[in-house]
């Protein structure tokens, strides 16, 4: 499988089928742990990384699957991103949006506290197999993504403040 990785979050692309892959990664030239499984491995010929680019929109049109392997992260807008982008997601138990989505129904959260290699893999294996039956998955997953406007989140933060100060 190919992917799209941006910071702490990867965009599949491709699978199986597909040789090679691109990862979106902007620290990719700083982390040595990174470039160095990938030499371990021999995944030199099939990963390409791309750095940071401006027009993610492109790259979610192209993607198969996002992935956002975070071990913690705060609710990312990248896994909104990818559900309005109409793309299967693959996230981690301790990523803040996994709190607004519920697993095999909008995305597919695995485990990241235990055994969080071996659960990432299951997910992806099990968005391969079923491909062409998450229709309505994505369908649920976008109109979840619909909600997460920034007039919605101006409201809330207005509505706490505001609250907060006349309670």
């Amino acid at each position: 499988m190919s992917g799209v990785l941006d910071s702490e979050a990867a965009t599949a692309r491709g699978s199986a089928r597909r040789s090679g892959g691109e990862l979106l990664y902007s620290k990719h030239k700083t982390n040595l742990g990174v470039n160095l499984y990938i030499k371990l491995f021999g995944l030199s010929d099939c990963v390409t990384f791309l750095g940071r680019q401006e027009d993610m929109a492109a790259y979610y049109e192209k993607a198969d699957c996002f992935v956002c392997p975070s071990v913690y992260e705060a609710f990312g807008r990248v896994v909104v991103e990818a559900m309005y982008a109409k793309r299967p997601v693959i996230l981690g138990s301790n990523v803040g949006a996994a709190e607004i989505v519920k697993d095999g129904v909008n995305a597919f959260v695995y485990n990241a506290d235990k055994k969080r290699a071996y659960n990432l893999a299951q997910k992806i294996k099990e968005v391969y197999d079923r491909y062409n039956e998450l229709d309505e998955l994505i369908e649920s997953a976008y109109e979840l993504s619909k909600t997460f406007t920034w007039e919605n989140f101006a409201k809330q933060i207005f509505e706490g403040l505001y609250g907060k100060i006349a309670g």
